[in-house]
């Protein structure tokens, strides 16, 4: 972060690999995935579920889009964006 603090041209990521373990007090599921400014992709293993969303025109996470054929190209690209983090933080494949 510092790099980016010190230069506003150094280079910023385009996208962000996560992961939630927590099966606590929140409710909400474990879930592993990628974000990037307009989108984000997750996978609940739990319940072998894909999710994905449009955060420019659903920023509070209603609708999931991961099986509409209009973001069939952004799946795709963020799925693939989601293997290549995952394998360079050696994260758990589930």
């Amino acid at each position: 972060l510092m790099p980016v603090l010190r230069d506003s041209s150094a280079k910023v990521r385009d996208s962000l690999y996560y992961a939630y373990y927590e099966l606590g007090e929140h409710a909400v599921p474990q879930h592993f995935g990628v974000r990037t400014k307009n989108h984000k992709l997750f996978y609940l293993p739990a319940t072998d579920e894909w999710q994905m969303f449009d955060l420019n025109k659903d920023p509070n996470e209603l609708v999931n889009v991961y099986h509409n054929p209009e973001y069939s190209a952004v799946r795709t690209q963020l799925s693939q964006e989601y293997e290549r983090l995952r394998r360079e933080f050696e994260a758990p494949n589930y």
